[in-house]
């Protein structure tokens, strides 16, 4: 190497080529390990498939198959006081596999298989029939700081199909479309649609104004994995898209509710009274009174706001059984 940029790397201490280096290293590395998880995981369902079709099941067997730790004893399915099934769970030193077998007059009516990391991350999901086909199955991808990134459908050879669907998209540019700042507290809105990217609220700067509390990270972005991150709902999209339809000229302000920690509902309203919301609406509720006492206290000191809260499903009458916060 010669010329100008030869003679300030000589310059440099030897650390500057070596932290060079290591960096492209990193990089390759963490391609690499995102890589060998997933493929890692698709190889320990294909195993666990195999062996949750043969009928008797040998849980011992696919324990030896899988490398994994002797499982638990299996755990019954069961809905409604009936038993359709049973779970039976594996250890790894990297995964946790879970394998449901789905019982129909006696006989195997399907298969359910969930692969988690060591941290109990899910990562891949296989839904098969009677016959052990494939019907159904998705894999969740991760970023580097393992933050779920995408939810990616497969097919019967659980190769990727379709585009991937995002679960934490960066947030489009875009400036304050201006009108009433209406806050809503949900599950989050799919800030992609332009129908909503338009009409989201922003400072100066451009910046979405709007918090994700679940995350507790700038993307407020629709996403509500209960019960299960490979069948996340998008309720909070479908509520924006009705405000939006009756109230047009609005400024959105969207908020993911805390579900991990419900304290954090009074830096929520703080947030939304310093970004002047005088309107939030919560389309949104639980059974459990305890965990809405902190919003009940900060609603009470914030009365220049006011709260539209949902009133419960079903013609579910209220008076009788309580739906918080309303």
């Amino acid at each position: 190497m010669t010329g100008p940029l030869s003679e300030q790397v000589r310059r440099k201490k030897p650390s500057y080529l070596f932290r060079i280096v290591a960096l492209m290293a990193l990089g390759a590395m963490t391609t690499y390990f995102a890589q060998a998880s997933s493929s890692g995981a698709t190889e320990l369902a294909r195993i666990s498939l195999r062996h949750a079709c043969v009928t008797p099941f040998s849980a011992g067997a696919a324990a030896a198959a899988l490398h994994a730790q002797p499982p638990a004893p299996d755990e019954a399915i069961t809905a409604r006081g009936q038993r359709f099934g049973e779970r039976t769970s594996f250890f790894t030193a990297s995964h946790k596999i879970v394998i449901e077998r789905l019982i129909r007059n006696d006989r195997l009516g399907g298969v359910r298989i969930f692969i988690h990391d060591h941290t109990d991350n899910p990562l891949l999901f296989v839904n098969a029939d009677a016959k052990c086909q494939i019907r159904l199955a998705r894999r969740v991808e991760y970023d580097e700081q393992q933050r779920a990134q995408n939810l990616q459908n497969l097919d019967a050879e659980l190769l990727p199909s379709g585009p991937a669907e995002p679960l934490d998209p960066p947030i489009p540019a875009g400036s304050d479309p201006g009108g009433v700042r209406i806050g809503l507290v949900d599950a989050g809105v799919n800030y992609l649609l332009p129908q909503i990217h338009t009409r989201l609220a922003r400072d100066t700067h451009g910046e979405l104004i709007g918090f994700d509390y679940w995350d507790m990270d700038p993307r407020p972005f629709d996403n509500h994995p209960v019960p299960s991150l490979f069948f996340t709902q998008r309720h909070g999209t479908r509520t924006a898209s009705l405000l939006l339809r009756e109230a047009p000229d609005i400024a959105l302000v969207p908020y993911r509710y805390p579900r991990p920690d419900m304290s954090r509902m009074r830096q929520l309203v703080d947030h939304a009274n310093k970004a002047d919301v005088r309107i939030i609406g919560l389309p949104l509720g639980g059974n459990r009174e305890s965990e809405w006492q902190v919003f009940a206290q900060a609603a009470k000191e914030h009365s220049e706001i006011l709260f539209v809260a949902s009133a419960g499903n079903s013609g579910r009458d209220i008076d009788q059984i309580p739906v918080y916060p309303a």
